[in-house]
């Protein structure tokens, strides 16, 4: 029962500092995500999940700029964890779209497949909410040259789909598909005509 209440107690104060910390730092909260999340982490039995995604979304895109791959992967896995049961929103398109860039930088070569699967989620929801610019975004992200990344060309070639053939968003996606095939399919031809 005294184990309890110290947790309880524990969960508390980190909840009260979160929100001190929340209205110290003002507009300078992105800054200052990480500390936040961490809180808001530690408080979520009290305060519940949203300020707990919102933070870890920004410390995760954040540690990305910064290339702290580690720190984004944790902070995108800990968002989605928070997440998990609840419809498919843009939000969590957002945390998968974060995700999948991280795990493209930390995993193991024989997990990226994960990766790409993030980004495909994150895309399919663009596509189907309408937001073009934002789908072909996730889709131009770089891939690493390897082969096994099932679903990469898939992708890619819907993404061209999106856009007019002539345009520069179709040239980007071209040289990505180029590489992408010519390495995962081993069809040089396909990768040749992809590139010119």
């Amino acid at each position: 029962m005294a184990e309890e209440l110290t947790i309880t107690r524990r969960v508390r104060l980190h909840a009260r500092i979160a929100e001190v910390l929340e209205d110290l730092y003002g507009r300078n909260v992105e800054a200052h995500a990480s500390e936040l999340a961490h809180h808001y982490v530690q408080a979520e039995t009290v305060l519940g999940g949203d300020k707990l995604v919102r933070y870890s979304l920004l410390a995760g895109e954040r540690a990305l700029s910064t290339y702290a791959d580690e720190e984004a992967l944790t902070q995108f896995q800990r968002a989605l964890s928070a997440k998990e049961g609840q419809p498919m929103d843009a939000e969590t398109a957002e945390l998968l779209f974060g995700l999948g860039r991280a795990q493209l930088t930390t995993l193991p070569l024989h997990h990226l497949p994960e990766a790409v699967a993030s980004l495909s989620r994150a895309f399919d929801y663009f596509v189907a909410a309408g937001d073009v610019n934002r789908a072909l975004t996730v889709a131009a992200q770089p891939l690493p040259p390897v082969t096994g990344l099932i679903g990469a060309t898939q992708l890619i070639s819907r993404a061209l789909a999106l856009v007019p053939p002539d345009s520069p968003e179709a040239g980007r996606l071209q040289s990505q598909y180029g590489v992408v095939i010519g390495i995962q399919e081993g069809d040089y031809e396909g990768a040749q005509e992809a590139l010119s």
